[in-house]
This record gives structure tokens, C-alpha cells and sequence, in this order.
């Protein structure tokens, strides 16, 4: 909240009121004194400003950060990967096209950036401890999965594997009879 002055549930309630005002624009653009002036805001106005410059690309944003792709992969070789490379739109998927007009790219990526969004901040926000702690989760998640399926005796986990080696192991290995 503190540094990005938007909640998990007004990113959320923002990010999908949002999209369905686009859903069936053509083109998807979005007036933000629409939301603004409306009688049933869907939130204040300093938390659509937040949103808003969150998932916004600008249009003198867009080339250099092609370029800055292109460096981090050697620009001799960028050509043949072209189809490959991650645009600018990806991570951010409003284009400011006016003072309070955005135009949504593609309505997916915007869809994208809603449900991905919260996760993308707290990646960014607290890498070590964010990232241990979902990714614990997940393995859990996984675990049961897994073994409400396949009987045990197949299944190989991080914990046996790690008897046989010091390297860095797969989570699981699950051994199939064909």
C-alpha cells in the first residue's frame, strides 16, 4: 500500500471493472474521467491513477525498450529471434495515447496483467521471501496432487533424491510402468 497505493482487492476490483469497460470496444480505448466522473466508481481516484501508471507503456517508452531487449540478448543475433522477443506491451498493456486516454493493445495481455499483476509487484517487491514462500506452497499443493493420484511407491521426492547428491534435484520424479 505504502509504495504502490493500491490494495490487492482495489487492484483486483479496478483491474477487471477495466476490462469489462473495453471488453467490446473496438477500439479499447479507455477514458479515465469516465471513471472519474461516474456515480458508481469503481474506486477512488488516486487508486485508478495507481493502477493505471502500473500497466502503462508510453509511446516514446515503447522503442527504447525494444532496444534494451535486443541489448540484453547481443544485438547480433537479436534479428534471428525477433518473433521471440518479450514487447513492450507484455508487462505494460495500456498505451497513453492522450492526458486521460489509454488504448488497451490487446484486451488478453490486459486481462493478463490483472490476474498476473498482484504476483508480478510482490516478485519485485520481496524476491527472496515472497518467492520462498509461494513457491513452498506450491510445492505442497503439487504434493497433494500428486499423491491423490499415484500411489507412493512411484514417486520420488527432493528429500530421497537428495540422499544420492549435493547437486540441485527436480522436486519430484515420478517413476511409470508402460
Amino acid at each position: 500500500m505504502e509504495k504502490y497505493k493500491i490494495s490487492f482487492n482495489e487492484w483486483l476490483f479496478v483491474g477487471f471493472g477495466i476490462f469489462a469497460s473495453v471488453s467490446s470496444k473496438l477500439p479499447a480505448v479507455i477514458d479515465l474521467d469516465y471513471f472519474y466522473k461516474s456515480d458508481g466508481k469503481i474506486a477512488n481516484d488516486e487508486v485508478l491513477k495507481a493502477f493505471v501508471g502500473l500497466i502503462l507503456t508510453k509511446i516514446t517508452d515503447v522503442k527504447s525498450q525494444y532496444y534494451k531487449v535486443r541489448e540484453r540478448i547481443g544485438s547480433s543475433i537479436a534479428p534471428q529471434f525477433e518473433t521471440y522477443l518479450q514487447g513492450a506491451f507484455i508487462n505494460n498493456p495500456l498505451l497513453k495515447i492522450d492526458e486521460d486516454g489509454y488504448l488497451v493493445i490487446h484486451k488478453q495481455m490486459l486481462l493478463n496483467k490483472v490476474i498476473e499483476g498482484i504476483y508480478d509487484i510482490c516478485k519485485v517487491q520481496w524476491p527472496g521471501i515472497f518467492g520462498n514462500e509461494f513457491g513452498k506452497a506450491f510445492e505442497k499443493y503439487v504434493d497433494r496432487a500428486i499423491n491423490e493420484y499415484i500411489d507412493s511407491t512411484y514417486i520420488f521426492t527432493e528429500a530421497q533424491m537428495q540422499k544420492y547428491t549435493e547437486e540441485k534435484v527436480c522436486d519430484y520424479i515420478i517413476y511409470v510402468i508402460m
